[in-house]
């Protein structure tokens, strides 16, 4: 396949990822009713997440030859059969974009040999793409370099969370949790899309996010966006954070260690 330039690849996978954002924004405002269906596990999926998956799926595989996919609707196998893997969310926060609520976003990463190569994050409402490559100087929000915060004191931070709309692992460990940070941070925000979550991380919006209960497609953009701007992703032991995104912290070091001195208290 030769030597990739990662950011000429970036360049057309976000006027891909872009054009599919803005096609399913349009078709949700001709719905005269919500079309929808419930998985097995009681979170939502619609047409639009079904044609988003497909149309990026090809056109991603068209600009990359011999690249495969991992994806939430119709390619949900982590066994990966080629060097370079497109992980896509075609639209994280489903049951927003059902109810009309603006925050949902597309997400996609491409990985090389098991690696996080490039990642991003399209915020389907606001039109802002949320970006980095391997070899990109740190992460963008459409062409404007983004960082984490430098927030020091977890009493001066704007905490993110979020929790599943079913089978609820660590159900005591994470209420426990959240009532030590009610009283401890600034104030706790759940939008209600992982990847968005991680990339206002990244842009500073947040100054720390935690989840837990996360599948790949939620996370592998959004973590390698927070890692370019300058922040870390572990998990609740401290560990950095695998592909499964099973818990999910990240921000910048200080207030990463602070948090974890809470999580570790409850999660066993």
């Amino acid at each position: 396949m030769g030597t990739i330039n990662y950011l000429h690849l970036a360049l057309a996978a976000r006027t891909i990822i872009r054009d599919t954002a803005n096609s399913v924004k349009a078709q949700r405002a001709t719905w005269e009713q919500r079309d929808f269906v419930h998985k097995g596990d009681r979170s939502l999926v619609t047409e639009l997440d079904v044609y988003s998956e497909r149309r990026l799926s090809a056109l991603l595989k068209d600009l990359l030859p011999g690249s495969g996919i991992i994806a939430e609707e119709e390619h949900k196998s982590l066994t990966a059969t080629t060097d370079y893997v497109w992980v896509i969310d075609p639209i994280d926060g489903t049951t927003n974009f059902v109810h009309q609520i603006e925050a949902s976003c597309i997400s996609v990463a491409l990985r090389y040999k098991g690696e996080t190569v490039a990642g991003f994050v399209h915020d389907i409402y606001c039109d802002i793409c949320y970006w980095a490559t391997e070899n990109s100087e740190g992460a963008f929000a459409n062409d404007k370099p983004i960082h984490c915060t430098p927030t020091e004191k977890l009493s001066d931070a704007l905490i993110a969370t979020g929790y599943p709309s079913t089978t609820f692992i660590d159900f005591d460990a994470y209420m426990s949790s959240l009532g030590e940070l009610m009283h401890k941070s600034r104030g706790i925000r759940r939008l209600g899309s992982a990847a968005l979550d991680l990339a206002f991380t990244a842009y500073g919006k947040f100054d720390i996010y935690f989840e837990g209960n996360l599948n790949p497609w939620d996370v592998a953009a959004g973590a390698f966006i927070v890692e370019k701007s300058g922040g870390i992703v572990v998990d609740f032991k401290g560990e950095p954070e695998g592909f499964e995104g099973k818990q999910v912290l990240a921000g910048n070091p200080e207030l990463v260690q602070q948090m974890l001195e809470i999580l570790q208290k409850y999660y066993k």
